[in-house]
């Protein structure tokens, strides 16, 4: 039995196993809090979606992107005001930011763009 608990304590509740999973976690000016639930879509599987409110609660995006419930996902504000977000699935890095408008979009980050903003290196999942 206590092998059991040693296992369960260290895959399931080490102390980073919730590195870049934090939630609500406020934005670096403070404007903003991210939240990442798990919801189940119309098409009744569940997915992570980026949900973005002011201080406020009251949700300025939601994401409808299809990042798999059951996989991980890894998360966290740059000092602009990003979201940036590492799919364990494929691996790809993904990022949104506010337009002058105020307007949320989404932007797959491309490593090869040499142009590209960097990824925070707080977003490592190591």
């Amino acid at each position: 039995m206590c092998l059991v608990v040693a296992l369960v304590s260290t895959t399931c509740g080490g102390k980073d196993s919730r590195r870049n999973q934090e939630q609500p976690l406020p934005s670096a000016s403070g404007k903003y809090v991210l939240t990442v639930p798990i919801e189940t879509a119309d098409d009744s599987h569940r997915y992570w979606r980026v949900t973005i409110t002011d201080v406020n609660g009251h949700v300025l995006f939601k994401d409808d992107s299809r990042f798999v419930g059951n996989l991980n996902v890894f998360w966290c504000w740059d000092d602009q005001d990003r979201v940036w977000l590492k799919n364990s699935d494929d691996g790809l890095i993904y990022y949104w930011e506010a337009d002058e408008s105020g307007t949320w979009r989404r932007y797959r980050w491309e490593q090869n763009n040499r142009m590209a903003l960097l990824p925070p290196a707080r977003l490592s999942t190591k």
